[in-house]
């Protein structure tokens, strides 16, 4: 989640290694930006899936 007025996000975001592909001709980053909150609810068969509804309060 990101901060509407600056683009920053509202929580640290963590570079974490993930695995290659191995489609020929495919080159992926060796990393994805991974959020460290909210927390993960539930998975899904494909990686992660974030099913909240997030209120935020000042």
């Amino acid at each position: 989640m990101f901060d509407r007025v600056t683009g920053e996000p509202l929580w640290p975001i963590e570079e974490r290694p993930v695995p290659q592909s191995d489609l020929v001709g495919e080159q992926a980053w060796p990393t994805q930006p991974i959020p460290t909150k909210p927390p993960l609810l539930c998975r899904s068969e494909n990686g992660l899936l974030l099913i909240a509804t997030i209120v935020l309060r000042d």
